[in-house]
């Protein structure tokens, strides 16, 4: 028996999934498997735009068989908010069921927390994982911004809890890797203790829908991104500043010729305009050529 059912649209796929001995090959230890995906960030939905909450989590949970003993949570998220990050967290490390993370792409920031709520926890060789420190935006006097860095410093040293608990690193360590704003490969990631297993390059997702596409607008906020990954930035920002300048182009364009339009109402008629067509007004390299007219 097979459901399928999405929260919040393309970015949050759930399934839940119950295999007998003959139907699937991939639970022939009579398991019954639920998947979920998080592919998008992590909060709620409208600010952190197609977000994936606590609560949509917590549902899903809640919503499973009690058959279900094997759960395989895959993600590919640029993170978000903590206090939804470490809930979901806590939600999955509390379930009787076995948890398998899956890292198909990227486990950033947020994400991260997450998948240290494995059991066991599996990277793609091509995915990636990083860790940083918290971040948040402070409006007010010298006050209140002195209480939100007090916060941030108390929400890295939980974070930093979490990490070393699951890796076995020691905590000052984590700290420090916190401040450095940390990109893992999987290798990295194995060799640290963020992940048990490489997977082969050859592995595909068990989904082909597992990619986020959030575009690079949650990437831009990081300050180390690896090199391949800031081109990508780079490269979207150039394609939206030519856009903005073609946009802006043809506004100017328009408004030249509304210039040099005949006035409806005049009684005097202009030869000029009525005699040079708007492709002589306008020269490919030179602008407009005024001496045309």
């Amino acid at each position: 028996m097979r459901s399928s059912f999405r929260v919040n649209g393309r970015a949050f796929d759930i399934r839940a999934d119950k295999h007998d001995d003959d139907e699937d090959e991939n639970n022939s230890d009579g398991s019954n498997l639920a998947e979920l995906f998080i592919l998008d960030e992590i909060g709620e939905p409208g600010f952190w735009f197609d977000a994936i909450s606590a609560n949509d989590v917590i549902s899903f949970l809640n919503q499973l068989p009690k058959s279900v003993n094997q759960i395989d949570v895959h993600i590919n998220s640029p993170g978000g908010s903590v206090s939804h990050g470490n809930t979901i967290h806590n939600a999955l490390a509390n379930h009787p069921a076995n948890i398998t993370v899956k890292v198909d792409g990227f486990a950033l920031s947020a994400a991260s927390v997450i998948a240290m709520a494995g059991d066991e926890i599996q990277m793609a060789a091509n995915a990636m994982m990083m860790i940083h420190r918290s971040g948040a935006f402070t409006m007010g006097n010298i006050d209140d911004h002195t209480k939100t860095a007090e916060l941030l410093g108390k929400i890295d040293t939980v974070m930093a809890v979490v990490y070393a608990a699951r890796t076995g690193v020691d905590q000052v360590v984590v700290h420090e890797m916190l401040v450095a704003e940390t990109w893992m490969t999987a290798d990295e990631a194995k060799d640290l203790g963020f992940a048990d297993t490489v997977l082969s390059a050859k592995t595909k997702p068990k989904d082909s829908s597992a990619q986020w596409t959030g575009g690079s607008h949650a990437l831009a906020a990081y300050k180390k991104l690896p090199e391949s990954l800031a081109k990508v930035v780079a490269n979207e920002r150039e394609q939206m500043t030519m856009f903005q300048t073609a946009a802006h182009q043809s506004r100017v364009d328009d408004d030249l010729a509304s210039q040099f339009e005949k006035p409806t109402n005049s009684p005097i008629e202009s030869h000029a305009v009525k005699e040079t067509p708007l492709s002589k007004l306008v020269d490919e390299h030179d602008g407009v050529r005024l001496g045309d007219l």
